[in-house]
């Protein structure tokens, strides 16, 4: 039986490789000038020419664009002051320059910020897996540093719906391009969802502590719109920590909603500085001068003093909330959370806006574990309301055990806010 299951697995490996060989032809298309361009069946892909490229010479492809960014270094580092999604035009510029070319590309994996280009290729692939036919793919994945990760997908009648899969990392050193990592496995999961994910992960070691050997690509697009109103109102919130998206609630009725978590969330939005009531071990507990408490959540919500008191622990003989942060134990907040997206709008006559808001699992292989309604009211200064959540009632909805309901009874030391730096006022 030992034999049988070796010879097995050794018949994959080689089919795998010669159906490498025979698919990187195809893994891109070149435009040119001098022919009519032709079409690549149920792509709509512009084909003239079919030629191999190493990923250095891909990267070539968009050597001005890198060069350009190169000139301002926070474009180019992903540890630099600026965030992801100031980077993300110069990402988008790579992404379609890639895709114009014939490739599958989007941006850094697991963001999925951007629509990715020429999906009809990773949909194919993804149907003759299912069918169980020889098929091959390559995605490229635009890093924050501007290189790539490069998948290449294999699959065949032999593989019975098993795809190989080889991951390279491709970075720019100085001004040359260079692969600097690469490695294959046979996917563990391959999971192509009816909201247009495809999940596929590598085996990893019980108890494996190091990052997530998942990989969630969106294939089917997105209004670039919601794109837009994630990023402004969801993602800055999300689902780590805190529970906005997770019950429902309205401003005649908060529930459950739990103000401290979005205190802390919210006071960069509003003192433009990381809050200074930091997470310890098991949890500080601090006063917090209303003011300041008062100023964070009124910013965000239409509430007045007397609910939010009721819904806090506000000690009236001193003017402050007692709040205490979650600990270490309880921080609910992890690289598996999973993470928000905007799949439809609705403006509605009172001026709010109406956001449907789904969350994606990627741990459990799921592009909606569970879905909310989100209602957002914009403001004539520019600023903005959070209206009310409404969970979206489902038979597929699942439990949301990534949350962490904070332990607020577990007071650790009070820690008086007058021993920390009085909050900048806003110009």
């Amino acid at each position: 039986m030992k034999e049988k299951g070796f010879a097995s697995i050794l018949i994959i490996m080689i089919t795998a490789a010669l159906a490498i060989t025979g698919c990187v032809k195809n893994a891109a298309v070149t435009p040119s000038d001098k022919e009519e361009p032709v079409r690549i069946e149920n792509t709509g892909i512009p084909a003239a020419i079919k030629e191999e490229r190493t990923s250095e010479e891909t990267a070539e492809l968009y050597r001005d664009i890198y060069e350009n960014a190169a000139s301002n270094p926070s474009a180019t580092s992903a540890g630099s002051a600026a965030s992801y999604y100031d980077r993300l035009p110069v990402i988008r510029q790579i992404v379609e320059r890639l895709g114009s070319y014939g490739y599958a590309a989007i941006d850094s994996e697991n963001k999925n910020q951007l629509n990715m280009v020429n999906p009809g290729l990773i949909e194919d692939f993804c149907r003759k897996v299912e069918e169980k036919k020889e098929a091959c793919a390559t995605l490229f994945s635009v890093m924050e540093n501007l290189g790539f990760i490069r998948f290449d997908f294999v699959t065949s009648e032999e593989m019975e719906g098993k795809v190989h899969v080889t991951r390279s990392v491709l970075c720019w050193i100085g001004d040359m391009p260079r692969v600097t990592d690469k490695y294959s496995y046979n996917a563990a999961i391959w999971e192509y969802t009816k909201e247009g994910y495809l999940f596929f992960e590598e085996n990893t070691p019980v108890a494996y502590d190091g990052p997530p050997g998942y990989t969630a690509v969106r294939v089917k697009p997105l209004e670039e719109e919601c794109r837009e109103l994630n990023r402004h109102y969801i993602l800055p919130i999300g689902y780590g920590a805190n529970n906005m998206f997770l019950t429902d609630w309205n401003e005649e009725n908060f529930g459950e909603l739990d103000f401290y978590d979005l205190f802390q969330l919210l006071y960069p939005f509003v003192y433009y500085r990381n809050s200074p009531y930091g997470l310890t071990v098991d949890g500080a507990k601090y006063r917090v001068p209303e003011e300041e408490f008062n100023r964070v959540i009124m910013t965000y919500f239409n509430i007045d003093e007397e609910t939010l008191h009721s819904c806090t622990k506000y000690l009236p003989e001193g003017k402050y909330y007692e709040y205490r942060t979650r600990s270490f134990l309880d921080y609910g907040n992890s690289p598996n959370t999973p993470w928000p997206e905007v799949t439809s709008r609705k403006e509605n006559a009172d001026g709010t806006i109406t956001l449907t808001v789904s969350a994606v699992w990627p741990q459990r292989h799921l592009g909606r574990a569970m879905s909310s309604e989100v209602v957002i009211r914009p403001l004539e200064d520019g600023g903005f309301q959070y209206v009310s959540n409404r969970i979206i009632d489902s038979p597929e909805n699942v439990e949301p055990d990534w949350y962490e309901i904070p332990s607020r009874d577990k007071m650790s030391s009070v820690i008086s806010a007058a021993l920390l730096p009085a909050a900048p006022s806003l110009p």
